[in-house]
């Protein structure tokens, strides 16, 4: 009889975390440096009515947390799997002596056997609960904002372009530019460069941000800038 598991693997570029829930109701945790096994923990059961839903919940706090401390990078993207692995039953007071032991078998063949493709956690969770046939409720999954008025067409097609594993770069002509990855933000000044953080991006974009602000278009600043210097075309003052 298989296992059918539903899980992710995330990293923050040295470290990484692999979380599965089994039908059963267990949650395996792995977590340690990349190109290693990694500490595979005790796996958590619930003593509730509804175990699987339980640790379903636990699962959703579980990727929330992880990004939250910085593992952002996708190495494994959530995806409903089933293996061949068979798990023990669980013993009818799972805890104390009688508590699950740690399988890390079950880990390795839930990160050989995942599918690469991208998908949301929502989605993995719904077709996990379906597929052991657990009452399952779809949940909004927020999707990109589609190209209107507000939104220039050329930020959602960089956005499919990052999405489908490309890159967008600067004119090679330019000694200074930069280098976007679905990963990575590189700025370089010739062949020299460096690789930036993850809020150091994020000031970065608030500030360019700021910048279109004042400069919509093309010309001149729609609005003086403090200390800055009257255009003639201003008139009089």
């Amino acid at each position: 009889m298989a296992t059918v598991v539903v899980g992710f693997r995330l990293g923050t570029g040295t470290r990484q975390a692999t979380v599965i829930v089994s039908q059963s109701g267990r949650l395996y945790l792995a977590e340690g440096l990349y190109g290693q096994r990694g500490r595979v923990l005790r796996p958590r059961v619930s003593h509730g009515k509804y175990p699987v839903h339980t640790q379903v919940a636990a699962f959703r706090a579980e990727h929330a947390d992880r990004l939250r401390r910085g593992y952002d990078k996708v190495l494994i993207p959530p995806a409903c799997v089933r293996l061949e692995r068979d798990e023990p039953p669980l013993h009818p007071h799972p805890y104390g002596p009688n508590a699950p032991e740690s399988d890390p078998q079950l880990l390795e063949e839930f990160v050989a056997m995942a599918p690469s493709r991208p998908q949301e956690l929502e989605q993995a969770i719904y077709d996990f609960l379906t597929t052991i046939g657990l009452p399952a409720r779809r949940r909004d999954i927020p999707r990109p904002r589609t190209a209107t008025a507000a939104t220039p067409p050329r930020p959602v097609g960089y956005t499919r372009i990052l999405a489908q594993g490309g890159q967008i770069t600067s004119s090679p002509r330019r000694p200074v530019g930069y280098r976007i990855t679905p990963e990575t933000v590189r700025l370089h000044v010739g062949a020299a460069g460096d690789v930036l953080e993850h809020g150091e991006v994020v000031e970065l974009w608030a500030a360019l941000d700021a910048w279109l602000q004042l400069n919509p278009t093309p010309g001149r600043p729609s609005v003086n800038t403090p200390g800055g210097t009257p255009s003639a075309d201003d008139g009089p003052t």
